[in-house]
């Protein structure tokens, strides 16, 4: 087991040491903007219109499903196949929720489509 080393004389000493000899940061309130303008300008790529078209005609299609889905049902008679049914669109119409709400915000990230 290590046991934590306690600052000794010494050690404080050369800190304040340290400390007064070291040169201060300037305060230059323009700085940030300066290396802000030298950046290069961000690139846009121009495929990301296809990730949005996409995650609309997904979203279309699952709204599709659920009223498909919920017109041909029989709410008197539940069977097996609808409990599953629904359940499959619960699952598929969470994972594009939360697929569309990753994309909306990494839609600025440099990965993002």
């Amino acid at each position: 087991m290590m046991k934590k080393n306690r600052p000794t004389a010494e050690d404080e000493k050369l800190a304040r040491l340290l400390k007064r000899s070291s040169q201060q940061a300037q305060d230059n309130e323009w700085f940030t903007a300066r290396v802000m303008n030298r950046l290069p300008p961000k690139q846009h790529k121009p495929c990301r219109w296809v990730g949005n078209v996409l995650y609309l005609v997904a979203i279309l299609v699952c709204a599709g499903c659920w009223c498909w889905v919920i017109m041909r049902s029989d709410f008197e008679v539940i069977t097996v196949r609808d409990i599953v049914n629904f359940i499959i669109l619960i699952v598929i119409s969470l994972a594009l929720l939360f697929s569309t709400v990753w994309h909306i915000m990494n839609a600025d990230s440099p990965g993002a489509l």
